[in-house]
């Protein structure tokens, strides 16, 4: 079973960090702020002991005080009780170091490990291996019963297409050496 870990949006790196979530807006006035969480599980948040700022400051007393839905968490810095106190994380991004997240199966792939890579397609029934270059994988967006590869320059254009990130459909994902074959039975004109 092919499956990804939402662990970014876009491109969100900065060397060996990947963003985790970004603090999107305080939540009345004794310090807590909503936290929107770019992993699988908003709970999974409180798994990380440290999450850094984009400027290299490291929150270390995160306290999650609920779960807000899937990808969001209500939250507040332990020593904080006032809405002044946190005012300098808003709008801010959470990174946490690439070696923290957990490892995942051969079929799992974190998002931010997709985007980039070179798509191709090839014809599965086909007797000869001729592979299409179709663009670069932009974004991946998950739509509830499946995620779906947005892949952008195809044909050097602007245009743009959507491939189910499915076991059918994805031929191969080598990280290695950054490209995804697709079947072209799932490449719409």
């Amino acid at each position: 079973m092919v499956s990804i870990n939402k662990d970014t949006v876009l491109n969100a790196t900065t060397g060996d960090t990947i963003c985790v979530g970004k603090i999107v807006k305080s939540h009345g006035l004794k310090g807590n702020f909503v936290i929107d969480v770019y992993l699988d599980e908003s709970k999974q948040i409180k798994e990380f002991q440290k999450l850094q700022l984009e400027d290299g400051k490291v929150i270390s007393n995160l306290e999650v005080i609920s779960i807000m839905g899937r990808n969001r968490v209500l939250a507040k810095l332990s020593d904080v009780d006032n809405i002044d106190g946190i005012q300098y994380l808003l709008q801010k991004n959470l990174y946490i170091y690439r070696d923290e997240l957990p490892k995942l199966s051969l079929d799992s792939f974190y998002v931010n490990d997709l985007i980039g890579l070179k798509v191709f397609s090839t014809d599965l029934r086909a007797t000869d291996d001729i592979k299409h270059i179709l663009g670069t994988v932009y974004d991946v967006i998950n739509h509830g019963a499946s995620d779906i590869l947005e892949i952008t320059g195809v044909d050097g254009s602007s245009k743009k297409i959507f491939i189910p990130f499915i076991e059918k459909a994805i031929v191969e994902v080598n990280l290695e050496e950054k490209f995804v074959i697709i079947d072209s039975e799932f490449v719409l004109d």
